[in-house]
């Protein structure tokens, strides 16, 4: 990008940037971050109002005015997923009627991703189905979102969208962690299906990985082989997409230090902690790395890193003069978070 062009904002309207109340603590640090490379041009911030009745229906109410504003919505889904995808719904119907010019969903976890096809008869493909029902909306025109379940999704959308893989969070991580012993470390997938996102990792830090194949019998993992570099005497970073009820990582984190691995360390992009998690997480002594995409219980085996200054970002380089999201895929961050 030019050096002129660097801070100036495109959109004549200005950019509102618009949360969900339990999505401030990243919207907001967000804005901040914006302001900041953008001198303050343009730019409002306000958190949507959700009125609650007795039967349980909600009214999202915007705060300020967002008529000819390009909204970025920071929307999560820290609660029951099906409720909040009919609230997002709800939510983007209340901006558009309020006059916003455009609707950008910021959405780093999207649920539903894992339901992408049909793997059984009658089922049906939520994925597709969640997507298309906010991108019904005139108004709405991107999605940015992070660390999907399988690339291949982007396929669902019929909008443009913004995919940030799970490595651009990783490997300043990994970098700083481990800078000065990547001789020691080796990156694990936890199945077979995990290879791509490893490599990809392994390949930006200059550290060795592996993958673990697995099967499922009685309905539980059971881990079998591991391929790819040996991990005796090493630090094994697992690194998933997903970390739900925890099972399987914990299993196969496991498997690698019966395998001698000399210290074990779980990572993933989305923290879901379903059913047990806590528990089995508590259980197993590993430390474990997740990112803010989802809300989660302090514990001192818990790091949480923040995604606000990516997001940022991504808001940025889409209103900017040739700006890419593709840049910060490529290169990180263009200054420290």
């Amino acid at each position: 990008m030019g050096k002129n062009s660097k801070h100036q904002i495109l959109h004549s309207g200005g950019i509102a940037i618009v949360c969900t109340p339990s999505m401030e603590y990243m919207a907001r640090a967000s804005f901040e971050m914006l302001r900041k490379l953008t001198k303050k041009k343009s730019l409002d911030f306000h958190v949507v109002e959700y009125v609650k009745f007795s039967k349980g229906e909600v009214l999202p109410i915007p705060q300020k005015s967002v008529r000819l504003k390009h909204v970025y919505l920071f929307y999560d889904f820290n609660g029951d997923a099906c409720h909040d995808a009919f609230v997002l719904q709800l939510t983007v119907s209340a901006l558009q009627d309020a006059g916003a010019d455009a609707i950008t969903l910021v959405m780093p976890f999207i649920p539903f991703l894992r339901q992408d096809r049909k793997d059984r008869s009658r089922v049906p493909i939520s994925a597709r189905d969640f997507i298309q029902g906010y991108e019904r909306y005139d108004k709405v025109e991107r999605t940015i979102t992070l660390d999907m379940h399988a690339d291949q999704t982007q396929g669902v959308f019929t909008k443009r969208s913004d995919h940030l893989p799970g490595h651009v969070i990783f490997v300043p991580w990994i970098k700083q962690q481990f800078g000065d012993r990547l001789d020691d470390l080796v990156v694990i997938g936890p199945d077979a299906g995990s290879e791509k996102r490893v490599s990809a990792i392994a390949k930006r830090v200059g550290c060795k990985r592996a993958f673990i194949t697995k099967e499922r019998v009685g309905g539980e993992a059971k881990m079998h082989e591991i391929h790819g570099a040996s991990v005796k005497g090493k630090i094994c970073l697992i690194n998933d997409d997903i970390m739900d009820t925890c099972g399987t990582i914990t299993q196969a984190a496991e498997a690698l230090k019966a395998h001698g691995a000399k210290e074990v360390i779980l990572s993933a992009t989305h923290a879901v902690f379903g059913g047990p998690a806590y528990e089995r997480l508590a259980a197993s002594g590993f430390k474990v790395i997740t990112t803010d995409s989802l809300r989660t219980k302090e514990h001192d085996w818990l790091t949480v890193l923040p995604l606000a200054d990516y997001m940022a970002y991504a808001v940025l380089q889409n209103n900017i003069v040739d700006g890419s999201v593709s840049e910060i895929i490529r290169n990180g961050l263009p200054i420290a978070a």
